[in-house]
């Protein structure tokens, strides 16, 4: 695949990275289970995870074009589509975010607001691969379905999530399948061979999303989130990327700046004020960023 695409430009690195989101949820869309909307004014994703599940999910509108006269009935629209049927959700609010003051309505509506982790952009040539590969580390490619189970078994381990939640990814990815043509890579990091990290990649129209870094608290500190990081990222320059985009975390944000990535901005994460929700809304403060210096 050759990608000609290489505006470099925070807005544009911003907006890619949106668009690469919702290819992302996209690809799972492909499950019978996923329900999404794309229209012309929203970008409405839902998993069917309900509060009995877990009390957080990702599920909820990544993507917002409404104008100012229709935004309080679309809300309202959203919060009766998921809190009907007691699911969690969130909002998603970046620069091209429509109308420039969606954050306010959607605090009037009863959302709380959160600073939500930030896009960072990095041109692939400009990698800074320096360091050392961690020795005994072997990171191979899923395709199979055991080895599919085995990559979500390590992600919540590694990563604040309910159980539950990477189950269910599992088997939608079982069900959607191994195809080398598929946009989603997915990748199991080995440490002496046992299964301690994870990561994944979007191939999309424009750039390549860098998804899923989890390494589990008992190798981390090695380089093996460097190495999860760089390696799909050089696969992707391979097929003719030219850029990639992230949503970094607080646990990330280091390895990506070390690496080449720079901070292009930081959109915000709104989460409907619900009692069903407060805990989950604990967990995403826990993986969201704090201002840094």
């Amino acid at each position: 695949m050759v990608v000609n695409f290489d505006d470099f430009s925070d807005m544009v690195c911003a907006e890619k990275n949106v668009e690469n989101i919702m290819e992302h949820w996209s690809f799972y869309g492909r499950s019978k289970r996923v329900i999404i909307e794309h229209t012309d004014e929203l970008y409405k994703f839902d998993i069917g995870i309900t509060v009995d599940d877990s009390p957080m999910a990702p599920q909820g509108v990544w993507w917002a074009n409404l104008k100012p006269e229709v935004v309080d009935d679309r809300i309202d629209e959203i919060v009766e589509f998921f809190t009907s049927d007691r699911k969690p959700f969130w909002w998603y609010v970046c620069p091209s975010s429509k109308p420039d003051n969606l954050g306010e309505y959607l605090k009037a509506h009863n959302f709380n607001e959160m600073n939500s982790t930030p896009i960072m952009a990095a041109r692939l040539r400009d990698l800074i691969d320096d360091r050392d590969k961690p020795t005994q580390l072997t990171i191979e490619e899923v395709r199979d379905e055991e080895s599919m189970r085995t990559l979500w078994d390590v992600w919540y381990t590694g990563y604040p999530m309910p159980e539950q939640i990477g189950k269910i990814f599992a088997d939608i990815c079982v069900e959607i399948g191994y195809s080398p043509d598929n946009t989603m890579k997915y990748y199991i990091g080995s440490l002496n061979g046992k299964p301690v990290a994870t990561s994944w990649t979007v191939h999309g129209e424009n750039v390549v999303g860098l998804y899923g870094v989890i390494v589990l608290p008992e190798a981390r500190g090695k380089g093996i989130g460097t190495e999860m990081s760089l390696h799909p990222l050089r696969i992707a320059r391979d097929s003719g990327y030219k850029i990639a985009v992230l949503d970094a975390t607080q646990q990330g944000y280091g390895i990506y700046k070390r690496i080449g990535f720079k901070e292009v901005c930081t959109p915000k994460m709104y989460i409907y004020s619900s009692p069903e929700q407060e805990s989950g809304e604990s967990i995403m403060k826990s993986v969201m960023h704090t201002p840094r210096n």
